[in-house]
């Protein structure tokens, strides 16, 4: 009887567990939903904003769309398929200048369809381009560079074709997050948020924060990187990085949610 009585009862806490997870499930993919709603509400904002400036030549709509050149390969594609997709699903023209300058511009038959068209490269941008930037803290202990140093040398020595994987010891750091920022305006938006992070900083790190490194791995084979051990220096280090992307998050700069 006994025994009976504790198989139901553990059959009863895998049922509450399991109904538990569903719910947890339920409700973050309503969170998701959200989030992308904001979001897709935030640009289609921005875009109108944006589309004070726009004017019109021969019967269509044009405006300026800042965009950094080295980035305007990720709304051509290769052999122009997004642009054509794009102007496919928007009918909005996408114009690069020569020689290159950092933006585009975009020609439409209607103030919706320019609207719809932005809103669809930012989007691509979002999804399909790459970090341009990241916060991080500097590593400057003197005893860390030194053995560093020592074994990137080691690394130099038996591997030499690891040496592209090296980066200078002056810019050794730990990444807290990283960005995706396209344009100089977003830039300058990042800069400014970034020097009103000064107080919250000091306070989260006013006592000191011990990291241990431990194992090395590499990014795509292009950068070698070790990893970090996670006690409660890192823990205390991981939430002044979350509070400091909801500042970022806050300000319309980030694109996806935290990952530490």
């Amino acid at each position: 009887f006994a025994k009976t009585d504790c198989i139901l009862l553990i059959k009863w806490h895998f049922m509450e567990e399991n109904i538990e997870t569903s719910k947890k499930r339920k409700f973050d993919a309503l969170d998701e939903q959200r989030d992308l709603l904001t979001s897709e509400a935030e640009s289609q904002a921005a875009c109108e904003d944006d589309l004070l400036e726009a004017s019109e030549v021969d019967g269509m709509i044009s405006i300026r769309h800042a965009l950094f050149k080295q980035h305007h390969n990720v709304i051509i594609g290769l052999n122009r398929r997004v642009e054509s997709e794009i102007y496919a699903r928007t009918k909005t023209e996408i114009i690069v200048p020569e020689p290159a300058v950092d933006s585009v511009e975009l020609l439409a038959p209607s103030r919706t369809a320019l609207r719809d068209g932005r809103a669809l490269i930012r989007k691509t941008l979002s999804e399909s381009g790459p970090v341009t930037h990241f916060l991080s803290v500097r590593i400057d202990d003197s005893a860390v560079l030194e053995r560093a140093s020592q074994l990137q040398s080691d690394l130099r020595r038996r591997f030499p074709a690891a040496t592209r994987t090296l980066i200078a010891p002056s810019k050794f750091h730990v990444t807290l997050f990283t960005l995706k920022l396209f344009d100089p305006a977003t830039v300058d938006r990042a800069r400014a948020v970034f020097a009103e992070c000064g107080d919250l900083v000091r306070e989260q790190l006013s006592a000191a924060c011990t990291l241990s490194v431990t194992g090395v791995s590499h990014f795509n084979h292009r950068v070698l990187y070790m990893g970090v051990r996670r006690d409660e220096h890192l823990e205390r280090l991981e939430a002044l990085a979350g509070d400091l992307f909801r500042r970022f998050d806050d300000a319309g700069l980030t694109w996806d949610r935290f990952k530490f």
